[in-house]
C-alpha cells in the first residue's frame, strides 16, 4: 500500500485531527498538573520548561524536515538530510543545558527542561520520519502517531505524577511512550517508501546546515518573541504568575493548531507552485489562510464571551476565572502567531529566507525593549500586547517582501513567455 497516495483533503483531514488529538492530551497534562498538585508552582515548572524548549528544539529540528519536504529539485539524498539531524539534535540538547544553568534554573527547574529537551528531541526525529510520509501523500501515519503519542504520553506522565509528584519523573516517562511510538510504529512506516539510512558527511552536513541556518535562526528568534515575556513574567513575579498565565493560554493555543495543521500539507505544493509559476493556485492558498484567521479569531472571542469563565472554572477551579480577562490578548497573540507562520513557511517553500533574520531580530528587539515596561503597567496582559506588538512588525515586513519578491517571479515568466 506504499504506493497508494492520499488527496489533500484526506491528509489535511488526518494531520489536523491527530494533532488535534495530540495538543488535546499535551493540555491535559497542564489540566493534570494543576490537578495533581499541591499549588501552582509545578504548573509554572511544567510552562517555563515549554517556553524554554520551544527555542532548542527549533535548533534540534534545524527546519529540516521542512526543507526536505519542500526539496522539490532533490537537491540532497535522505541520508544526509537523517544524519544532519542527528547532529543538529545532540547540539541543541548540549546548547540547552548550557543556556539552563547559565539562566541560573536548579532544582526541578533544571532537570524538568533538560528532560523535556529529551522528548522534545525523539520527537524532532519522529518528525522527520513523518516528512518521509508528507513528500508520499501518506499523512495517514502522521495523524494516528500524533494521536497515539498524545495519548500514551499523556497516559503516562499522569500515572507517575499521581504516584510520584515528582514532575521530573512525569516528564521522562514521557520519553519513554515518545521513543517507543518511534521504534514501533514511525520508523517501521517511512520504511514502507524506501530504505532508512543514515549517512555523515563533512561536507554534506556542512552544504545543508548552511541552506538551512538562517531560516533556522530566523525561527529561533522569532519564537523567542513569545518566550522573553514569559520569562521576564516568572522573573518579575513568580513561578505562580506564569503558571496562571500559561493555565489561560494553553486552550487557545488549539486555534493555532488548527491553522497550521489544516495548512502544513500545502507545503510542498506551494513549493511547486512557486517553481512552475503557477500564481493563481498560490493566490488561492493566501485567501484561504487569510479567511481561516479570520473566522477562527471570531468564534475565538465570541467563545471567550461565553463561556470563558464557566469552562476555566469548571476544568481549573474557581480561582482561575480572575484570570479569564488575559483570554483575548492572548487569542490576538495566537491568530497572530499563526498568520506570521504561512509567511515564514512560505519563505522557505521559495528559497527566501535572507531577510526572516531581520525580520525576527526587530521583533525579538521589541519585546526585549517594551517587555518589561508593559508587563509592569498592565501586569501578565502585558506579555501578550508585548507580544502582538512584536507579531504585527514581523507580519507587515514579511507581507510586503512575499509580495515583492512573487511579483519578480511572475515578471521573470512573462518575460520568458512562459
Amino acid at each position: 500500500m506504499s504506493d497508494k497516495k492520499l488527496s489533500f483533503s484526506q491528509n489535511s483531514a488526518y494531520n489536523t485531527i491527530g494533532i488535534l488529538i495530540n495538543n488535546f492530551c499535551l493540555w491535559l497534562t497542564t489540566l493534570a498538573v494543576v490537578r495533581l498538585s499541591p499549588d501552582y508552582a509545578n504548573a509554572g515548572v511544567w510552562q517555563l520548561s515549554i517556553s524554554v524548549i520551544n527555542i532548542f528544539s527549533t535548533l534540534a529540528a534545524f527546519n529540516l524536515m521542512q526543507y526536505y519536504v519542500s526539496d522539490v529539485n532533490n537537491e540532497h539524498q535522505l541520508e544526509d538530510y537523517l544524519g544532519t539531524q542527528l547532529i543538529t539534535c545532540i547540539s541543541a540538547s548540549l546548547i540547552c543545558v548550557a543556556y539552563s544553568t547559565i539562566c541560573g534554573y536548579r532544582g526541578a527547574q533544571f532537570f524538568c527542561i533538560c528532560a523535556y529537551m529529551l522528548v522534545r528531541v525523539i520527537e524532532v526525529i519522529a518528525g522527520f520520519m513523518f516528512g518521509i510520509d508528507q513528500r508520499n501523500y501518506r499523512m495517514d501515519f502522521v495523524g494516528i502517531s500524533y494521536a497515539l503519542r498524545g495519548i500514551l504520553e499523556l497516559v503516562l506522565f499522569s500515572l507517575v505524577l499521581y504516584t510520584t509528584k515528582n514532575i521530573v519523573f512525569a516528564v521522562l516517562s514521557m520519553a519513554i511512550a515518545a521513543l517507543t511510538l518511534l521504534v514501533f510504529y514511525d520508523i517501521p512506516n517511512a520504511k514502507r517508501f524506501g530504505k532508512i539510512s543514515v549517512s555523515i558527511s563533512g561536507e554534506k552536513v556542512k552544504s545543508i546546515v548552511l541552506k538551512c541556518t538562517r531560516s533556522v535562526l530566523a525561527i529561533s528568534i522569532f519564537i523567542a518573541v513569545s518566550t522573553i515575556p514569559r520569562q521576564f513574567l516568572e522573573k518579575m513575579y513568580n513561578s505562580e504568575a506564569i503558571g496562571y498565565y500559561s493555565t489561560i493560554a494553553a486552550p487557545i493555543v488549539v486555534i493555532q493548531v488548527i491553522v497550521i495543521n489544516v495548512f502544513l500539507p500545502l507545503l510542498r505544493d506551494v513549493a511547486e507552485y512557486y517553481k512552475n509559476g503557477n500564481f493563481e493556485k498560490l493566490k488561492t492558498i493566501a485567501l484561504k489562510i487569510i479567511a481561516t484567521l479570520i473566522g477562527l479569531a471570531v468564534l475565538g472571542n465570541l467563545g471567550a464571551v461565553v463561556l470563558g469563565k464557566p469552562v476555566y472554572g469548571l476544568l481549573y477551579g474557581q480561582g482561575i476565572r480572575d484570570y479569564c480577562y488575559l483570554i483575548y490578548a492572548v487569542i490576538g497573540c495566537v491568530i497572530l502567531y499563526a498568520a506570521c507562520w504561512a509567511c515564514w513557511t512560505t519563505l522557505i517553500a521559495i528559497r527566501k529566507t535572507n531577510l526572516m533574520i531581520w525580520f525576527s531580530a526587530i521583533s525579538l528587539l521589541t519585546v526585549i525593549v517594551f517587555g518589561r515596561p508593559m508587563i509592569n503597567h498592565f501586569g501578565l496582559n502585558g506579555v501578550s500586547f508585548v507580544t502582538i506588538i512584536a507579531y504585527g512588525i514581523y507580519l507587515v515586513l514579511s507581507v510586503f517582501f512575499i509580495l515583492y519578491n512573487v511579483k519578480k517571479q511572475k515578471e521573470s515568466f512573462n518575460g520568458t513567455g512562459d
